[in-house]
């Protein structure tokens, strides 16, 4: 992610004032009519009006060998879409989570290689999945003694997936696993895949609660790692008086502790569990290692450039951050994360996701959860609701992967989500058509929003509130990560010094000195997200757009200059009665010349399924007025 706007930053005594700002926007934009109803078209301005140019040549971009944001990714390769037109409806350059024969209790290769270089022979880039967890199958394959690498709980006994009782977690500690990973990428490799994507591989981590893992070879590595991070008084204050000799879980009986109450105990949150904390971490620093190695290993292996990806939460409010990998090895993300679709709204939550990747500098792949919301379409087919988590994704740098044969399940019922023909072909050819809209843009923003990572391992849902409610006023802003010992990226006054604004919550208070020295050094910039009051004096409203619950996201090419500046518009007037949206028609955008800070003379507008047109211009001393004829699910304003 690019941390500045282009051009020349003005200073606050230049800008003139939020309250300002709406004043001349939507004060004046009303003062010769009455306020509007949403489905009611709005007037505009009387200002000299700019004659509209011809749409100009889209600029020229230069594609990525890696992951580029206009890229259109099937979910899993399903073979038989290259022989019944599937794939060409929809035009993908890349297939994810591609399974192994030993996915499936296979060994024979032959047909996973034809799959692959079928699959690249059409153009379609392939990525081929490394199993944690879905491995019960190959596993008892691989060896005869596959009980031993098994995860276990406090009493020693194998530790069983919740879904499944009849099989279990493998520990990654236990090196009969771990030779069964590289065993696995071995495989994948003899077909010379395009990416190989690390699938739960933060299993381990996760059996913490659901009361593992216990292995001995977990015991020993704690053991070590404790000796390696903490002084003998540090130990002595853990109550560790041997550390040669100590053993985890003789430790904990000590403290008396069972299996059941230790079970019992890890599911409350927080909990006293001694030496909880210093064990989860343990797990996590032990996970990002292990990627980071395995990374290396699978690209010495090949003489073409490998993509790594993996599927661990970027968010991940289930596990409070054990599943975090942060590794520069990572080139991107491919998720499941949870829409909601069961409320039956336009999911929010998911832009703090798309903030957190801005910030990792990482492509998000992205799709919904088998559970709720492949469930949800299984059973009501609400295609519209669909089209907004794709424009949402694709409006924030995310690539949303195409929703086609998708796996449900509900309880111990599986299904298949199924879209049909003309589903959503005309969303994901709008994206092909238009890749000069996505590829190299980035987030413009001149506001930090303070993330503090053990404030969010710790539950707290001021993060969320911020993000939502930012989006919802049409401030851009970006994500500045405060992290911890969970995540090694600290507050820095370098990273802090371009930014007009730095907004906090009430996570603050989890911030060490150091961070919150930091934030101390800028006071005369920093408020709180709660005080819309200082918001309003201090900062200017940038974009204001006179129709309700549309989002504006404003984004640039920082690697050039002179590339037109982009405006995504989301339209969030979702009718659940009827899976369709509250178009909105004939609506005003004031952009103020602060936010891009170059002269705007020509405006297109572009909209799925729609010719692109040319927009009339507006200006006064403060920006640009221009009106939107329609606005169904999601357009974008093209500006040069």
């Amino acid at each position: 992610m690019c941390n500045q706007r282009p051009g020349t930053i003005n200073s606050f005594s230049q800008k003139f004032s939020r309250r300002d700002f709406l004043k001349l926007s939507v004060v004046g934009l009303l003062a010769g009519c009455t306020p509007h109803p949403m489905s009611t078209p709005t007037q505009a301005l009387s200002l000299p009006a700019t004659p509209a140019h011809p749409i100009p040549t889209p600029f020229p971009v230069i594609k990525s060998e890696k992951i580029n944001r206009s890229d259109i990714i099937f979910t899993n390769p399903h073979y038989n879409f290259l022989d019944t037109g599937v794939y060409e409806n929809f035009s993908p350059n890349m297939t994810a989570w591609g399974f192994l024969p030993t996915s499936r209790g296979e060994t024979d290769t032959t047909n996973y290689i034809k799959a692959v270089k079928r699959h690249q022979e059409a153009g379609i880039r392939f990525q081929v999945r490394i199993e944690w967890d879905v491995v019960w199958d190959g596993m008892k394959i691989f060896t005869d003694h596959y009980e031993d690498a098994a995860c276990r709980d406090f009493d020693g006994n194998t530790l069983s997936f919740p879904w499944n009782p009849s099989a279990f977690w493998f520990c990654s500690h236990q090196p009969l696993f771990r030779d069964y990973i590289h065993y696995q990428i071995e495989m994948a490799l003899l077909a010379n895949p395009d990416a190989v994507m690390f699938d739960s591989q933060t299993s381990t981590p996760i059996t913490y609660y659901y009361g593992g893992c216990f292995c001995e070879r977990c015991m020993e590595d704690f053991s070590t790692w404790l000796r390696q991070n903490y002084m003998p008084h540090e130990l002595a204050d853990f109550r560790i008086s041997d550390i040669g000799s100590f053993n985890y879980h003789a430790f904990l009986v000590d403290a008396g502790y069972s299996r059941s109450t230790y079970a019992d105990a890890v599911i409350k949150w927080p909990n006293n569990i001694p030496l909880s904390n210093e064990y989860r971490l343990f797990q996590l620093q032990f996970v990002n290692a292990y990627i980071q190695e395995l990374a290396n290993w699978a690209k010495s292996k090949v003489d073409h450039s490998l993509m790594i990806s993996t599927s661990s939460p970027i968010m991940d409010p289930y596990f409070h951050g054990s599943r975090l990998v942060t590794v520069s090895e990572i080139d991107f993300y491919t998720l499941e994360y949870n829409h909601n679709a069961d409320k039956k709204i336009v999911p929010e939550d998911v832009v703090t996701l798309y903030k957190m990747a801005d910030a990792l500098e990482r492509p998000v792949v992205i799709t919904a959860q088998p559970n709720p919301d492949w469930l949800m379409m299984y059973k009501e087919n609400r295609v519209g609701l669909v089209h907004n988590w794709i424009a949402q994704a694709y409006a924030n740098g995310a690539i949303f992967m195409v929703p086609e044969k998708m796996w449900a399940y509900e309880s111990s019922k599986h299904y298949w989500y199924q879209s049909q023909p003309g589903d959503f072909d005309t969303i994901y050819k709008f994206i092909i058509d238009n890749d000069y809209l996505f590829d190299g843009y980035e987030t413009v923003a001149k506001i930090g929003l303070v993330y503090v990572h053990s404030a969010y391992r710790n539950n707290s849902r001021f993060i969320f509130d911020a993000c939502i409610g930012l989006t919802r006023e049409n401030i851009p802003f970006q994500l500045v990560i405060a992290g911890d010992e969970w995540w090694p990226e600290y507050l820095d006054l370098e990273k802090l010094q371009h930014l007009d604004m730095v907004i906090t919550t009430p996570d603050s208070k989890y911030l060490d000195s150091s961070q919150q020295s930091t934030l101390d050094t800028i006071s005369d910039r920093v408020i709180l997200w709660s005080d819309m009051a200082k918001l309003n004096n201090w900062y200017p409203l940038e974009i204001v757009v006179n129709a309700p619950d549309v989002t504006a996201i404003p984004r640039f090419r920082p690697d050039e200059p002179q590339a037109p500046f982009i405006c995504h518009l989301l339209n969030r007037n979702y009718l659940s009665s009827s899976d369709s949206m509250i178009v909105q028609r004939k609506f005003s955008v004031l952009i103020a010349d602060s936010l891009f800070d170059r002269t705007i003379t020509n405006v297109v507008y572009y909209e799925p399924g729609r010719t692109p047109i040319n927009l009339e211009i507006k200006t006064n001393e403060r920006g640009i007025l221009i009106n939107i004829p329609h606005l169904e699910h999601w357009g974008i304003v093209q500006l040069s």
